[in-house]
């Protein structure tokens, strides 16, 4: 058996480094920029139009940024 570091060249190490924990904010910064402006262009382009379409996107836009705000320390 070999004691070798086996280095990965994933796009989330190539993005932060390979250290989650020290970008998790920048990660969840990103990700909810990224809910936010879906949502709202999801409903913009056409959830607004029928009442339970936009229930559904609200609900999991919703749930998606308060799911953020719960998030502990990555492992």
């Amino acid at each position: 058996m070999s004691n070798e570091i086996i280095t990965q060249n994933g796009f989330w190490d190539k993005m932060f480094n390979g250290n989650l924990e020290e970008t998790r904010y920048t990660i969840i910064s990103t990700v909810l920029l990224v809910v936010g402006c879906l949502g709202g262009l999801t409903v913009g382009y056409g959830a607004i139009n029928h009442t339970w379409l936009l229930i559904v996107v609200v609900i999991t836009t919703m749930r998606a940024l308060s799911l953020l705000l719960a998030v502990s320390p990555l492992k």
